[in-house]
């Protein structure tokens, strides 16, 4: 391999600064125009009587909704044991600290844990529950006195295409909001 000699360097390095200023210039070029265009941000205006309703409900319930993660241990290859964890939410029935959930969030598990509104994590067992209808009951070990169940309503006069709305904790998001209609 022969040496590169001096004049041919010094020309290599000024080819690289020349494209680099060209491409750096043409990226300050695109910049400037982008910012010459911005658009004036609309502001968003008044709520909607439904969207304060819907907001007013979500704040008020959003407390009650609990985050739930779990244990499992499962057999692994070659008889190893592994530990499978699992999440999803329910809410605060009573101030005994028992929470709906469902049962295939909470089916085998060795340990549960529901964390609160105010973040802490708090250990649960098992009350009960049924597959058939995918509905489980746990219980916090140590409730805290200031836990804030979820006002109960009845199901017996609910008409088809009514309003519902469903808050959650899905896939470790905090406290979401989905909304649907009674269908049947």
């Amino acid at each position: 391999m022969r040496p590169i000699n001096r004049s041919t360097l010094v020309g290599l390095v000024l080819i690289v600064v020349a494209a680099g200023l060209f491409y750096w210039n043409r990226s300050v070029e695109e910049t400037d125009r982008i910012a010459q265009h911005t658009r004036e941000i609309t502001p968003r205006g008044s709520l909607a009587d439904i969207e304060k309703t819907t907001i007013s409900i979500f704040n008020d319930a959003a407390p009650s909704v609990v985050y739930i993660f779990t244990e499992n241990a499962v057999s692994g290859f070659f008889g190893t044991r592994q530990v499978r964890q699992g999440a999803g939410s329910g809410f605060l029935w009573d101030d005994d600290g028992h929470v709906v959930t469902n049962y295939h969030v909470v089916e085998g598990a060795r340990r549960i844990q529901a964390r609160l509104d105010n973040g802490e994590a708090i250990e649960a067992t098992y009350v009960g529950g049924t597959p058939d209808y995918d509905l489980a009951v746990i219980r916090l070990r140590r409730p805290p006195g200031d836990i804030q169940p979820i006002p109960v309503g009845t199901s017996a006069n609910l008409q088809v295409g009514q309003s519902v709305l469903a808050i959650g904790n899905p896939f470790g998001l905090s406290r979401t909001l989905t909304t649907g209609v009674i269908s049947a």
